[in-house]
């Protein structure tokens, strides 16, 4: 009888026990993997914070669940559009197959570089009245410096000026066409071209006016078309 009722405590202390530790180790830390005590805020074998990591942990939990739900994997990603350079809104910069340029508030263009993509374009450069639907006006500062490969440059009806180091330093450029529109040419925009131009002048007062721009080439020739 004695040992019966022996076995029968030691059974109530056990199942008592186990009781007792489910509840004090309902959770596991995130730090160690050791099973810790239910109110506890930091972990008994590591000290890692256990409150802080399950509130964290739920919380980028349901904001993956969220973003999960509302993404298709399906669907391809966008790709960013972009545009070479703004419509209708004035000022702003762009390029063509051949120049850079900006264009003003006034909607006037200035060429302001040149690209060197196709050296073929470079030899025979003609300069276009209007680009976007606007007028040049202006053959920028260092425009075409030291383009190598331009051997001629027709420049149009409406540029009216042609800025510092335009054209300085093209050494093979042997032929200029200027326009009966320019008012203003830089002493320095033709420096050390080919000493042999020919330079074409709308008139006898515009050659007058313009001689001394280009004399660096001073074998050039100076000619009234």
């Amino acid at each position: 009888m004695k040992r019966l009722i022996a076995l029968i405590l030691v059974m109530v202390t056990l199942i008592t026990l186990v009781a007792c530790g489910k509840d004090k180790t309902e959770k596991y830390c995130w730090s160690c993997g050791q099973g810790v005590s239910k109110d506890v805020a930091f972990c008994e074998h590591c000290g890692a914070s256990v409150k802080d990591n399950q509130k964290e942990t739920s919380t980028n939990s349901e904001t993956s669940g969220d973003i999960a739900s509302t993404v298709d994997k399906n669907q391809p990603a966008e790709t960013p559009t972009t545009t070479t350079k703004p419509q209708n809104k004035l000022p702003y910069s762009a390029q063509t197959e051949l120049f850079e340029y900006w264009v003003s508030s006034s909607g006037e263009v200035t060429i302001t570089g040149v690209l060197y993509t196709d050296f073929a374009l470079l030899e025979n450069v003609i300069i276009p009245e209007k680009i976007d639907g606007y007028q040049v006006t202006t053959i920028g500062n260092d425009a075409f410096i030291n383009c190598m490969p331009m051997t001629s440059v027709t420049i149009p009806e409406g540029v009216k000026i042609i800025e510092r180091n335009a054209f300085l330093g093209c050494t093979s450029l042997a032929s200029v066409t200027l326009p009966n529109s320019v008012i203003s040419i830089h002493e320095e925009s033709f420096w050390s071209i080919n000493k042999q131009a020919k330079i074409y002048f709308k008139s006898e007062a515009q050659k007058n006016k313009f001689a001394s721009c280009f004399a660096s080439s001073y074998e050039a020739q100076l000619i009234v078309q």
